[in-house]
């Protein structure tokens, strides 16, 4: 059962349209100015000035939502709404008979700023908070006019457009335990295509303040590592013409690595290579990291030259993808026991 509340059981949703608030009224007029004439009785009508003047698609936003299980638990969720980022006036506006446009702040807006959870007892149980890339100097310079019947009324405003990307920063959590509370945190990084490339999380648990972190390498960053490192042109007779063809295709979120790190040095890994099928890029072999201790000389996979390619010794053949179909579906899969899994696709 979902509750849309605040604390007090009053709505938590806000309506993203102008109130109506409303006079109204007749009158006269008599205007000539070159080639507009008009004349005679006219009516008005005047509403409230707001900042929430339009909707940006979702006519209602909840600040406060309440999940309700059978057994009892629940889980209360809050969002970023009106009541904490309102849009903003225009820069610069002129108008005559015609509310001013506002710049929209739709962006910071909808997003996920805590979930608590309750079990059936309705004792808090864990806590998160979720912090978000905000970035007010990320805009595009936007001049708006809009003119009735292209004459009175005029308004003209100067507004920007938010271009920043959201991105979750930081997720802090609580565990509320007999023994004590733990404290988690994940922070989080990307690289310029928006993907997410490092995730570090570390706790403030006496019995293991390790910090374990994720790092995930996409041909993105393969191929800018190896424009940096000046290794030529890839012609289309190597082997390694999949990866620059990856990126003319603009294939960038496909991931080449992820490696995982306790204290700084690897415990796991995992590589994936890729070959052309037919007009498909597709995954080509699995490699995964083979060793009973963490790693603190792991090298990770690149591009060495044109032809080459170099990865960790210690990564053995986990999946070796041996067919393809005309769709870029998987026919023939072998794993690394010899053991061959075939696929029929509808």
């Amino acid at each position: 059962e979902y509750l849309y509340q605040n604390e007090d059981n009053s709505s938590s949703g806000i309506l993203s349209v102008v109130p109506w608030y409303v006079t109204s009224d007749t009158g006269t007029v008599d205007y000539d100015f070159k080639y507009t004439h008009l004349k005679g009785p006219y009516s008005y009508s005047n509403k409230a000035t707001t900042n929430i003047n339009w909707s940006d698609g979702f006519h209602m936003g909840y600040s406060r939502v309440i999940e309700k299980r059978s057994d009892g638990s629940k889980t209360i969720y809050s969002f970023t709404n009106y009541d904490r980022v309102q849009d903003e006036p225009s820069t610069a506006a002129f108008t005559l008979g015609m509310n001013n446009k506002y710049t929209s702040r739709k962006l910071d807006r909808g997003l996920l700023r805590s979930a608590d959870y309750y079990n059936a007892s309705q004792k808090l149980i864990k806590k998160e908070a979720y912090t978000y890339h905000s970035d007010l100097s990320d805009y595009l310079k936007t001049i708006e006019r809009y003119a009735l019947m292209n004459t009175l009324p005029i308004r003209v405003s100067a507004n920007k457009i938010y271009t920043y990307f959201p991105f979750l920063q930081k997720k802090e959590t609580i565990l509320y335990t007999d023994y004590g509370n733990i404290n988690e945190t994940e922070e989080y990084e990307y690289n310029k295509y928006r993907l997410l490339t490092a995730t570090k999380k570390y706790t403030n648990n006496p019995n293991d303040n390790s910090i374990l972190e994720t790092r995930s390498k996409y041909l993105s960053d393969l191929m800018e590592e190896y424009d940096s490192s000046n290794s030529g042109f890839i012609s289309s007779g190597s082997p390694l013409k999949i990866y620059d063809t990856m990126r003319t295709q603009g294939l960038l979120s496909y991931p080449v690595e992820t490696v995982v790190k306790r204290n700084g040095k690897v415990t796991s890994a995992e590589v994936m290579t890729y070959k052309q099928s037919d007009k498909f890029a597709v995954q080509d072999k699995q490699y995964k990291l083979e060793s009973d201790v963490p790693l603190s000389n792991y090298s990770s996979f690149k591009l060495l030259n044109s032809t080459q390619y170099s990865m960790d010794n210690r990564c053995a053949l986990e999946m070796e993808y041996l067919d393809y179909d005309s769709y870029g579906n998987p026919t023939n899969v072998v794993d690394k026991t010899g053991i061959n899994t075939a696929y029929i696709w509808g």
